[in-house]
């Protein structure tokens, strides 16, 4: 896995661009690793640092606290946890947000997270322990904003201290 870190080449390309060659691969059962960027996913996904891999998403089988890429009505692609399902439709909500996005549609969902490279150590999102921390952060929902202001007070203090 180092090794093909190291030889990897950066291609800076538009969402619009890279959306028929992501669904191309979804297609063909081809995993994508990319880079997060945005903080709505904050604190489990941060960008500068996390890199996701994205895999082909089964609609019927995406469940709450999975991590689905969607696109948008509006044309934004958005990476966000389910947080309901019922059939042909799911409820979306970021790990730094409180307000549900509702109505998603199983055609707006181009794959499904199934892992995270942090710092170079990849990290398992169909195991036990990125599962209970879905469930939990969903069911933390109405104190978010507690924990999220913490989070944010001990990052402030990680930077000082460096």
């Amino acid at each position: 896995d180092r090794d093909i870190m190291e030889k990897e080449r950066v291609v800076v390309t538009q969402w619009r661009e890279l959306a028929p060659l992501l669904n191309d691969c979804m297609a063909q059962g081809v995993d994508v690793t990319i880079p997060v960027t945005g903080t709505s996913m904050l604190p489990l996904l941060r960008e500068g640092r996390d890199r996701v891999v994205l895999t082909r998403a089964d609609t019927a089988a995406l469940k709450k606290g999975d991590i689905p890429l969607y696109r948008r009505r509006n044309g934004q692609f958005v990476l966000h946890r389910v947080a309901a399902a019922a059939p042909g439709e799911y409820t979306m909500l970021g790990d730094a947000q409180t307000r549900l996005e509702t109505g998603i549609r199983p055609e707006q969902i181009l794959a499904v997270v199934k892992g995270i490279y942090r710092e170079g150590t990849y990290h398992d999102c169909t195991g036990r322990g990125c599962r209970f921390y879905g469930k939990v952060w969903l069911a933390l929902r109405a104190v978010r904003p507690v924990f999220l202001r913490l989070y944010q007070g001990v990052v402030r203090i990680g930077r000082k201290q460096v």
